[in-house]
């Protein structure tokens, strides 16, 4: 029985072991290559590798796969099961990151359900992927075309301090409605064949604490560093000190995830300060606290200001964007246009979304638990008039196309 327990550990740290080697081959080892090169005046080859699509997730899917099966979490499916799992298209290239306990059970009913149910899972497949499909097309894409020329501007100097601020504030509302655009594609694709993924974001600019950010953003990717990671270093149960390097280490490696570079570790490094800051605050009683919006704005700014290190190409660019913002910027012709009233009522018009507006899953929940009837939600009249409007929108704006951003992690 003993021998058999450390064949499966065995097996489990080589499982583990050549999913985390696939992703530092193709993610990083360029990037510790030309790390050590600058640092020690080496001379290694850097290779460059086409980086293999939705690796960063389908790698994290497997490896709380192999965890969950040795420590009995779930059942161990034949191939044919196990690779449906891996390749479900709708979640597969920028998540969420479902576990194979909650979805393969449904993959095994779909056929049924889709049968016995295939009106309300078209229904709730196509709101929820109409609504993700006019975040993007309409929001996100729009916002894009204000932030990118503002960052690639900050590669190459100072901004003046409007532009800097504006090209901040379209990218962290683009970001915004580029990735709950995708998670609610991705729930409406998946709904449509009868399956229900989890929810991926919950409205996190209104969060009230960094924690509670991390809680409506990219919930199935805090979950798993949380549960595959955060607690087998020992999570808060070893001491406050060690607790906080686990909780700190935890979020420096989080943002390592999301791409091969350093301002993405600075940008991990930066919410996992904010994390351990806000336990220590939250182990002193205040006798008055603060209100809920103060709380709101305040994580907000927080939250913005890490955005700007997240985007940011490079330490130079990051730091110009920052003085820049500081006032210590310069004049430029491009800020004129980047300024202009369409651009700033643009973002104003997201933020009030994102601020005040219910979220997609509640205004799903609303309608079903006031039994308004489904038309209402997913009929054809809502379904052709998005369709225009998405339509009629890249027209009027001369919206250019992009990728979803979470496609480049």
């Amino acid at each position: 029985m003993h021998s058999g327990r450390k064949v499966l550990q065995l097996l489990l740290y080589f499982g583990v072991g050549v999913n985390l080697a696939a992703i530092c081959l193709f993610k990083y080892s360029g990037f510790l290559a030309g790390t050590l090169n600058r640092a020690a005046g080496l001379t290694l080859p850097v290779p460059s590798f086409i980086l293999p699509l939705a690796i960063s997730f389908f790698t994290f899917q497997q490896i709380a796969f192999l965890v969950d099966v040795a420590a009995g979490r779930t059942e161990e499916p034949d191939l044919l099961r196990y690779t449906l799992f891996v390749v479900f298209f709708p979640q597969l290239i920028a998540g969420p990151i479902v576990q194979h306990k909650e979805i393969a059970p449904q993959l095994d009913q779909a056929y049924t359900s889709f049968h016995r149910k295939s009106k309300e899972n078209l229904q709730e497949g196509l709101f929820f992927f109409v609504s993700g499909l006019a975040k993007k097309l309409i929001i996100a894409d729009f916002l894009g075309g204000i932030a990118d020329p503002v960052f690639s501007a900050a590669a190459g100097g100072m901004l003046p301090a409007a532009m800097a601020w504006t090209g901040l504030a379209a990218y962290a509302f683009q970001l915004y409605f580029d990735f709950s655009g995708y998670s609610d594609m991705a729930v409406g694709l998946a709904a449509l064949f009868g399956v229900h993924i989890p929810y991926n974001f919950d409205s996190p600019y209104k969060a009230v604490s960094i924690s509670d950010f991390w809680k409506r953003w990219h919930i199935t990717l805090g979950s798993f560093f949380r549960h595959y990671l955060y607690f087998p270093l020992g999570g808060s149960r070893c001491g406050r000190l060690r607790a906080g390097f686990n909780l700190w280490l935890t979020m420096t490696l989080c943002g390592l995830w999301h791409g091969a570079g350093w301002t993405f570790v600075l940008w991990g490094m930066y919410h996992g300060f904010l994390l351990i800051l806000g336990k220590v605050f939250s182990n002193f009683s205040f006798r008055i606290q603060p209100h809920q919006i103060v709380s709101r704005a305040v994580t907000f700014f927080l939250v913005f200001a890490g955005w700007g290190i997240f985007r940011s190409t490079d330490i130079k660019s990051m730091l110009n964007l920052f003085i820049s913002m500081s006032g210590l910027g310069r004049t430029s012709p491009a800020a004129d246009s980047l300024l202009s009233g369409i651009n700033i009522l643009f973002i104003a018009g997201a933020a009030a979304i994102a601020w005040i507006l219910p979220n997609t899953q509640e205004i799903k929940h609303y309608f079903k638990n006031n039994a308004v009837h489904p038309a209402l939600t997913a009929g054809g009249g809502f379904i052709a008039g998005a369709a225009i409007a998405v339509v009629a929108a890249r027209f009027f704006f001369k919206i250019e196309p992009a990728a979803f951003l979470y496609y480049n992690f």
